[in-house]
């Protein structure tokens, strides 16, 4: 049996030639989401680009609470989708405008599928969104979860993802969400690295509840070596990436592209 950390391109290869067996990718994976700093599992039709039956998979084969991020407000058949699949959170991106966010409420409110009531979440990723914070605040108060995009909010910004000026839209964010909504939970991601994790818990201490990754929600108050779970968590990921390429879900391309990507933010 192949003990494979995911770290190197050679475990990939391995698991193209079917070295790596999936149960062996199913024990890994495992031991990474057992442990108490791995908070959640995010899927998502939008940049995650995971199908339905991915969704389904992970939750028949997981007990880990489970994150969906739609395609948008108006993705209708999203949240059908993420309702008949009794996800835990619903999370809506790129939300820039007070209709787009009524729009997503209504959506939800009104589908047939609703017979639970999930938690909703807020992308909060452009400077377009976060200058209208104050006009919105009042829609707000129906989401209990924010998640802070550094990749697109960098972009929207025009500047690197790891700047100052990045930290310090951040900063704001943060205190205008807690000043408002005290008892919310606050994620941070985007191109997570084992250093950036390791910055932003040393800039902004405990003022933010998890860091997350593409499919991963790390929970920092459980977290005594946060460079080493990050490299963890993002193992996992390719882990994971590898089960939808061995079900049949994604090509070896993509697994290699994924995996490539993978390996080197654990080493940055």
């Amino acid at each position: 049996m192949h003990h494979s950390k995911f770290e190197k391109i050679e475990d990939i290869q391995n698991i193209v030639d079917n070295q790596i067996k999936f149960e062996e990718i199913l024990e890994f994976f495992n031991s990474v989401i057992s442990n108490p700093w791995c908070e959640s599992i995010k899927l998502g039709s939008e940049v995650e680009d995971n199908s339905f039956e991915e969704l389904q998979f992970v939750k028949n084969n997981f007990n880990k609470k489970l994150r969906f991020k739609i395609g948008g407000s108006g993705a209708k058949n999203d949240i059908r989708q993420a309702l008949k699949n009794n996800v835990d959170v619903i999370t809506l991106p790129m939300a820039e405008s007070r209709y787009a966010i009524e729009n997503f409420i209504e959506n939800i409110e009104k589908n047939p599928y609703k017979d639970y009531k999930p938690i909703l979440a807020l992308n909060i990723e452009t400077i377009t969104i976060v200058n209208n914070l104050p006009i919105v605040k009042d829609l707000l108060s129906y989401f209990t979860s924010f998640t802070i995009g550094r990749s697109d909010l960098s972009g929207s910004m025009k500047v690197d993802v790891n700047s100052v000026e990045v930290d310090k839209m951040i900063e704001s964010i943060i205190h205008f969400i807690k000043s408002n909504f005290p008892n919310a939970k606050i994620s941070i991601g985007g191109k997570i690295t084992p250093e950036s994790a390791y910055h932003l818990i040393d800039k902004f201490d405990k003022n933010f509840e998890f860091i997350n990754t593409k499919f991963l929600y790390m929970d920092i108050s459980k977290i005594e070596k946060i460079r080493e779970v990050t490299k963890r968590i993002l193992q996992a990921e390719i882990a994971l990436y590898a089960l939808f390429y061995n079900k049949g879900y994604r090509t070896k391309e993509e697994l290699l592209d994924f995996s490539v990507n993978n390996i080197k933010r654990m080493n940055s």
